[in-house]
């Protein structure tokens, strides 16, 4: 299954093309803001930790509001938490739009939290109605298409991010309020979606009850664990690398200012995440086997991130390489992992499963940034990135020497 089966799966599968069809509306606008929030919290004096508080805004919600999450998503109608969320997305990034005109960066980095926060919730409806939405063997089609796409407006947005901050970062929130109705109205098109007869249990204990359960489900079965702790060794490395990049932007000189510098490394990472899913798909279609792709594009993202860190201090056009190898591998782990986790959770667990993938994939992201951003204040911000890296590739090797002795 490659990316051009995906594509296929659009005419096939209107409620497939109709989430499809969303995500690309909706992640436009997510990366302008991407950029728009860095550019004007380093213009605004912001040091390392409130260029960390940006990443750490875009990931750690997925953690708190996980039990939540994966409860509506295995409880109520997938289509309709959906639209909601969307909604709620879209309420909170027109506030936003105020607080960056005015210049109040703790009220945008606050209303950026809470703006995300809402968007998690959605984020394991989103995992059940894809599962939905196509038949099971077409599950690792339809996310080879669904991280394509996020890679190819990541990296649309971001250089169109990093053009629109260059005039004005305030044009790009607007931009991405305006994304999340239009999100909300194209996934109206949606059938109901609502969960089986094994629904999730409802109140606040039933919820962390049911993360946990769905966590030991997963620990009953070596495969379905290592799919949902696969994400975050990758993903603490990548929010430290993260704040490296963010930071020294200013001063690697590829273009005219930091705004169109980041967006130009943020958008050849995007790229990479798009290349790495075609490529590690292609490999598994190739009879090369979902866990030899998932290891040898991880491998690629260690050295990529090693590189890059090595290299940041001079900066350079050079810098592109390394990066796009940082978002091939990224990009192919986040594919391989999520249609794994789909694929053996079952319907009835999938929210719930999907959002334990999640809290510690934000947690590891969050946790990654946050170590370069104290490393910061005592080192080179390059080598700050030097111990998120070491961490990273240990916990990496230490779980996959796991996985191949349980078979």
């Amino acid at each position: 299954m490659t990316v051009w089966h995906g594509l296929a799966l659009l005419r096939r599968r209107p409620a497939f093309r109709a989430l499809w069809a969303a995500e690309v509306v909706s992640l436009a606008g997510d990366w302008l803001t991407y950029i728009a929030a860095s550019i004007l919290t380093v213009e605004q004096g912001g040091g390392p930790f409130a260029v960390a508080f940006v990443l750490v805004a875009h990931t750690i919600p997925s953690a708190f509001v996980a039990p939540w999450a994966g409860a509506l998503a295995d409880r109520f109608d997938r289509r309709s938490v959906l639209i909601g969320a969307r909604i709620g997305q879209g309420l909170l990034a027109a506030a936003i739009v105020a607080a960056g005109a005015t210049g109040s960066l703790a009220a945008l980095q606050i209303l950026l939290l809470l703006r995300v926060t809402v968007g998690a919730l959605g984020q394991p409806a989103h995992s059940g109605a894809l599962r939905r939405a196509v038949d099971t063997e077409e599950l690792l089609a339809a996310n080879a298409l669904d991280g394509a796409t996020w890679s190819v407006m990541f990296a649309v947005g971001t250089a169109l991010g990093g053009f629109l901050a260059a005039i004005d970062p305030v044009v790009a929130l607007i931009v991405d309020a305006v994304t999340f109705f239009v999100s909300a109205a194209v996934l109206s098109r949606l059938p109901a979606m609502p969960p089986g007869a094994d629904r999730a249990p409802a109140g606040v204990l039933a919820s962390i009850r049911g993360l946990r359960d769905a966590l030991t489900r997963a620990t009953a079965d070596p495969r379905l664990l290592v799919a949902v702790l696969g994400k975050s060794p990758i993903a603490f490395v990548h929010g430290g690398a993260w704040v490296v990049l963010n930071s020294a932007a200013p001063d690697i000189g590829i273009a005219a200012s930091g705004a169109l510098t980041l967006g130009v490394l943020q958008g050849v990472r995007g790229v990479g995440t798009g290349a790495g899913p075609v490529a590690a798909t292609a490999l598994v279609g190739a009879g090369g086997g979902p866990r030899r792709a998932r290891l040898l594009f991880e491998a690629s993202f260690l050295l990529g991130i090693g590189a890059f860190l090595a290299l940041v201090d001079g900066g350079g056009w050079w810098l592109v390489v390394p990066v796009f190898l940082w978002g091939a591998g990224s990009g192919a782990n986040w594919v391989l992992t999520s249609a794994d986790v789909q694929a053996r959770s079952g319907d009835a667990w999938v929210g719930r499963t999907t959002a334990v993938d999640w809290f510690f994939h934000a947690i590891a992201t969050s946790a990654g940034a946050l170590v370069v951003a104290g490393a910061a204040t005592w080192a080179p911000m390059a080598w700050a990135g030097v111990p998120v890296l070491m961490l990273g590739a240990s916990a990496w090797l230490t779980l996959n020497v796991w996985a191949r002795r349980r078979g």
